[in-house]
């Protein structure tokens, strides 16, 4: 993608606008899917909301940024989802 901004904070989409999206637009347990993943503010939502997530970032800077940021809220019984 042309002009992208570097990695730092996200696309500045709060957290709790993310959750509430999921939960809004996805059934509970049900399976969220992000083309752009990005900085990860959807796959950290999704993960927190108990969803199951599925990211595509072709650049390994915004993916190992997102990675962290989902991983920040990966419980026990969440298993690993990075496999």
């Amino acid at each position: 993608r042309l002009g992208r901004r570097p990695v730092a904070g996200g696309a500045g989409v709060s957290a709790r606008l993310m959750r509430d999206l999921c939960k809004s637009l996805c059934p509970a347990g049900g399976h969220v899917c992000d083309l752009f993943l990005d900085s990860g503010s959807s796959g950290e939502a999704a993960v927190a909301e108990g969803m199951r997530f599925t990211g595509i970032e072709l650049d390994e800077t915004y993916y190992r940024f997102a990675e962290q940021r989902i991983a920040s809220v990966l419980t026990p019984d969440t298993g690993d989802i990075f496999g």
